[in-house]
């Protein structure tokens, strides 16, 4: 079997990776870099069109952003960040779903 490659591009005078990690070679791949001055991890996954499991995937995550004003309870006004506008973009154009907020959608926890 031949090895899998996978890897991120990036214009050569625009990043410096501080970190590498090949999680699972080929597969799952962790970057940490400073592109542009910004300390980013990039995680990059790899699933081939022909592989079957029998089971959707599900990728999961925890961003620590408030997309909506319904999902925070404060006394300060809800401001939309950038982070925000862009995570709501990408969930937009990749066809994504907060799958908490589908199954509840009305459900407010106080902590």
């Amino acid at each position: 079997m031949l090895p899998l490659w996978l890897g991120i591009f990036f214009k050569k005078d625009t990043v410096n990776i501080i970190k590498r990690n090949d999680i699972i070679p080929g597969r799952l791949l962790l970057v940490d870099c400073c592109y542009y001055g910004q300390k980013l991890r990039i995680i990059n996954v790899y699933n081939a069109p022909d592989r079957r499991f029998g089971f959707n995937i599900i990728l999961c995550g925890d961003f620590n952003i408030v997309t909506e004003a319904t999902d925070r309870i404060s006394n300060v006004e809800f401001r939309e960040l950038r982070e925000s506008k862009m995570l709501v973009q990408i969930c937009k154009e990749a066809a994504l779903s907060d799958l908490y907020r589908v199954l509840h959608p009305h459900t407010i926890h106080l902590h």
